[in-house]
C-alpha cells in the first residue's frame, strides 16, 4: 500500500480547533440552560405556552439510543411526570433542510425507547421544539407532510403528519426577550446580536433589567466560557458590571471555580480535536485502502478480459488458417502478431 503523508491533514485540523469549540460550546450553552426543570418549565411556560412547573417535569435518559442504535438524539429531553408526555429540544444554528426527517426520526427512536422501558400499550405523546439561533430565514417546512410528495386527494390521508414546534429568535423582539427575565431568554438575546458592539448593549440590558442574582453568575460563566472571543476584552467592563450587582466576595469565588471549569472545558476540547484528528487520519487511510482494492479489482478484470479476448483472437487464427487465408490476411484483420498466428498453427498441427 502506498504509505501517505498525514501531517498536512492533522495541522489543518488542529487550526481548526477554536472554530469547532467555539461551536460545540454554543451548543451545549443551550443544553446547559434548559439542565434543570426549572429552567426547561419557565422556556415551555414562556415560549410555547405549556403550562407547567418545575415538579412536573424531570430530565430522560437517552444515552443507551444513541450508543444501541447510532441515533443522536437531543440531550434535551423532559418527561412529565405522572403521564407519557415528552418534550424533546433541538437546538439550531444553521438551515438544515432534512430538520423534518430528523425530527421525525428523533421522536420514533425516543417513542422506540419509550415503550420499550415502559411495556406500555398506549403511544407517548412527544412535543418535539426547535430552536433555531442563525441568520438566514427559516424556509424549512415544519410538517414531515410536507415535504412528501405531492399527491391526489385520496393519498392525503396516508401522508405521515409530524409537526415540530419553531423558536426562531428573528421573530422574537429584542423587548419581548427581555421582559421573559429568564436565563435561556438571555441566551437568545445575546445570540441575537450580529456584532459586538449590539452584543455588548443587549448584555448591560439583561444585566440591567435582571432581579435573579443566581441568573447572573450564570450568565457570568456563559460570558467567560462562551462569548470571551467575540467581545474581546469588553468583557471586563461587563464582569465589573456584574460583580457589582452580585457582591465581590462572591464574585471573587466564583471566578476562581470558572477558572478550573475552563481548564477542564478547554481541556476536553482539545482532547475532542486531537479524537477528530485520529478519526479523519483513519478515515483517510480506508479510503486510501478502498481506492487500492479498486483499482485491484479493476486491473484483475481487466486481464480476464485480456485473456478472453486473446482466446477469442486464437480461435479466429485458427478459423482462419483452415480457411487457407494467408498470413498477411490475417494480420491485416486480426492485428495478430507472428507470435499468435504461430501458435495457431501449432494447434492444427501445422509445421511451424
Amino acid at each position: 500500500m502506498t504509505q501517505k503523508n498525514y501531517f498536512g491533514i492533522e495541522e489543518k485540523l488542529l487550526e481548526n480547533e477554536e472554530k469547532r469549540k467555539i461551536t460545540q460550546k454554543h451548543d451545549k450553552s443551550f443544553k446547559k440552560a434548559l439542565e434543570t426543570p426549572e429552567e426547561m418549565s419557565n422556556f415551555l411556560n414562556n415560549f410555547l405556552n405549556i403550562k407547567v412547573n418545575n415538579k412536573e417535569i424531570k430530565r430522560y435518559a437517552t444515552e443507551n439510543i444513541t450508543e444501541q442504535y447510532e441515533v443522536r438524539l437531543s440531550d434535551i429531553v423532559y418527561k412529565k411526570e405522572g403521564q407519557e408526555i415528552y418534550y424533546i429540544v433541538e437546538h439550531q444554528s444553521t438551515i438544515d433542510f432534512n430538520m423534518p426527517y430528523r425530527m421525525l426520526r428523533y421522536c420514533m427512536e425516543l417513542m422506540r425507547k419509550i415503550i420499550e422501558d415502559s411495556k406500555q400499550k398506549i403511544y407517548p405523546t412527544i412535543v418535539p421544539i426547535v430552536i433555531y439561533t442563525g441568520e438566514r430565514k427559516w424556509t424549512i417546512a415544519k410538517n414531515f407532510a410536507d415535504r412528501q410528495e405531492l399527491s391526489k386527494d385520496e393519498y392525503k390521508e396516508y401522508k405521515i403528519d409530524m409537526k415540530y414546534k419553531l423558536i426562531d429568535i428573528n421573530e422574537i423582539s429584542n423587548e419581548e426577550l427581555l421582559i421573559k427575565q429568564t436565563y435561556i431568554a438571555s441566551i437568545m438575546l445575546i445570540e441575537k446580536s450580529r456584532n459586538k458592539e449590539e452584543m455588548v448593549a443587549n448584555i448591560k440590558k439583561i444585566i440591567e433589567n435582571t432581579k435573579d442574582i443566581k441568573q447572573l453568575m450564570k450568565l457570568k460563566n456563559y460570558i467567560i466560557f462562551i462569548q470571551k472571543d467575540i467581545l474581546q476584552g469588553e468583557e471586563e467592563e461587563i464582569l465589573e458590571i456584574i460583580s457589582r450587582r452580585v457582591g465581590n466576595d462572591q464574585m471573587s469565588t466564583l471566578i476562581e471555580r470558572l477558572r478550573r471549569e475552563n481548564d477542564a472545558i478547554r481541556k476536553e476540547a482539545r482532547e475532542e480535536a486531537r479524537k477528530e484528528v485520529r478519526e479523519e487520519v483513519r478515515e483517510e487511510v480506508r479510503e486510501e485502502e478502498r481506492k487500492e482494492a479498486r483499482e485491484e479489482a479493476r486491473e484483475e478484470m481487466l486481464q480476464i478480459l485480456n485473456e478472453k479476448l486473446l482466446k477469442e483472437m486464437l480461435k479466429l487464427i485458427v478459423k482462419m488458417l483452415k480457411n487457407g487465408e494467408t498470413e498477411e490476411k490475417i494480420k491485416m484483420y486480426t492485428n495478430a502478431t507472428d507470435e499468435q498466428i504461430q501458435e495457431g498453427k501449432r494447434q492444427l498441427g501445422i509445421t511451424v
